[in-house]
């Protein structure tokens, strides 16, 4: 079985942004662990909206992530306009329970498409994608 070779775009020590070097099905997949703060803002910026301009859904995976910050949570919504705006779409995976309040108290819990299972997303994506307009 072939394994999907990873790149760390970002790690201040409490957090850490991992992407897969190649995407899969027209899906770019950005993996976020730990603390994502003001310190990596800038940098899930650059990678979230990345994959938006090459013209492929982004698949934001926060099973790994203990906190969010609020400065993080905009860097997605300006994705997510962006995604709109293009006709892809940006979707979070796995967002544990303290995620789950941080959207919530930003009255953003019904803001993205969400999904429980990687694979389950990519399927999905990628039939929405070869779906005629």
């Amino acid at each position: 079985m072939d394994q999907v070779r990873t790149m760390i775009l970002a790690d201040t020590g409490t957090g850490r942004i991992v992407a897969p070097v190649v995407e899969q099905a027209g899906t770019a997949m950005v993996e976020l662990h730990g603390d994502v703060d003001r310190e990596m803002v800038e940098q899930l910026e650059d990678c979230v909206l990345s994959g938006v301009t090459r013209g492929v859904d982004v698949l934001v995976d926060l099973a790994d992530v203990s906190m969010m910050g609020a400065a993080s949570l905009g860097a997605l919504i300006e994705a997510d306009e962006l995604a709109g705006r293009r006709g892809r779409r940006l979707c979070l995976l796995a967002p544990p329970a303290r995620v789950w309040r941080t959207l919530a108290a930003a009255g953003l819990e019904h803001a993205f498409p969400v999904f429980r299972d990687r694979e389950q997303a990519v399927l999905d994506l990628s039939h929405v994608c070869a779906a005629p307009a």
